[in-house]
């Protein structure tokens, strides 16, 4: 018995102590919980999504007039600002970005140049000025070949990456942890899942300041398009 004693006691404290009653909230911020009510989140909620605002692009003038109001609201509340010089917004660095395909090509050592023009897709990343200048490497995206992409020397490499069995989006950062120079997503996308995919990524982009996009480029190409460069 006296042996057992000591360990019922440590197996009931942690009992007893999440048995304990949740600390009550002081009666200051019981009172502001109060003031929230379905019909004020409404109607703030209605004023940004109104179309006077314009909506909130990234940069844009609605952005600018659903910030100045937040900053309104917060001032009214007596929230302490902790914002750029003392105000309630705080601005943050973005980078406009366009892949002017017109200018891009792809140069085979002893081998063909290929003028990509809209043939080519910039899913992320950004590509040197200068271009890119390595050796290319195959790899095939499937359930056999997954497990074997240790074995192939992607650093500082282009990868073509081709193959079914496998989502890209699966094979895709074992590649990229391989520290490759490029990744070329070779697809057999549709006439139209291709239009669809031009009109959302071609033309500028807004890049935000904290947005991840080191690291290899990764574009797009349809297999049709590449199939007789690599002939």
């Amino acid at each position: 018995m006296k042996t057992v004693l000591p360990l019922q006691i440590a197996l009931l404290l942690p009992a007893a102590a999440c048995a304990q009653a949740p600390a009550r909230p002081t009666d200051a911020v019981q009172r502001a919980v109060n003031t929230i009510t379905e019909t004020d989140i409404i109607h703030r909620i209605g004023i940004i999504a109104h179309d006077s605002m314009g909506g909130r692009g990234t940069p844009s003038e609605g952005l600018e007039k659903t910030a100045a109001y937040i900053a309104g609201e917060f001032q009214k509340f007596g929230l302490k600002p902790g914002g750029d010089d003392g105000t309630y917004i705080q601005r943050f660095p973005i980078t406009q970005q366009a892949l002017d395909l017109s200018q891009s090509r792809v140069r085979v050592t002893n081998g063909p140049t290929w003028d990509i023009g809209p043939d080519a897709l910039l899913l992320r990343g950004t590509v040197p000025s200068g271009g890119i200048t390595a050796p290319a490497v195959v790899a095939v995206a499937s359930e056999q070949g997954i497990n074997a992409l240790a074995d192939v020397p992607v650093a500082g490499a282009i990868v073509f990456l081709a193959g079914s069995g496998r989502s890209f989006s699966d094979v895709l950062p074992l590649i990229r942890e391989g520290n490759p120079g490029a990744i070329v997503q070779v697809t057999t996308s549709s006439d139209r899942r291709w239009q669809v995919m031009r009109s959302r990524l071609e033309g500028t982009r807004w890049v935000k300041g904290w947005a991840d996009f080191g690291g290899a480029p990764v574009l797009e190409i349809r297999e049709s398009t590449l199939a007789p460069v690599l002939e």
